[in-house]
């Protein structure tokens, strides 16, 4: 197990001991600059012992991390407003489509559904009829959601290969 201690004059448990000459490693190359290997092991299943967490505290205590220059990227973790609003408009899609809607109708049919919440959250009386609500739906809307639901969707892509390496 990877929680053993190391006894540092015998050189045992050797298991411990193999492990920890790999964090070892990937923490010396990553105080080189090459924090790739430090950070596959990270995301795979290979639990640090506790000499190999002290290890990655010192280097990380030595280096502050630091954001690289231009834009950072959005953490993957993190969703903006515009790819909530498409998740939801694609599970409105799903549902429609098990009412037995193609998926053109399916999709018309879930842009109208998040006009009237819309019009019902800013409080208007009013029920406006499917084709003052196709009106008020505007063409980038509608391909922005087809291109989400076709995955064809530039940042909704790289956040799907960036949850993958994960």
């Amino acid at each position: 197990m990877a929680e053993e201690r190391i006894d540092w004059v015998r050189g045992t448990p050797h298991r411990a001991f193999a492990e920890y000459a790999e964090w070892r490693e990937a923490v010396e190359r990553a105080d080189k600059g090459d924090s790739s290997h430090l950070i596959a092991m990270l995301r795979s299943e290979k639990i640090p012992g506790p000499e190999a967490r002290a290890l990655i505290a010192d280097m990380l205590s030595r280096r502050p991390l630091s954001n690289k220059r231009g834009r950072q990227a959005t953490p993957a973790y993190l969703l903006t407003a515009s790819e909530a609003r498409l998740h939801n408009l694609r599970a409105l899609v799903r549902y429609f489509q098990r009412k037995g809607c193609d998926l053109a109708t399916a999709m018309q049919s879930a842009l109208r559904e998040e006009k009237r919440d819309d019009l019902h959250l800013r409080c208007l009386d009013e029920s406006p009829t499917d084709a003052e609500l196709d009106e008020m739906i505007s063409e980038s809307e509608q391909l922005a959601l087809e291109n989400f639901i076709n995955g064809r969707r530039g940042s909704t892509q790289r956040m799907k290969r960036r949850l993958q390496r994960e």
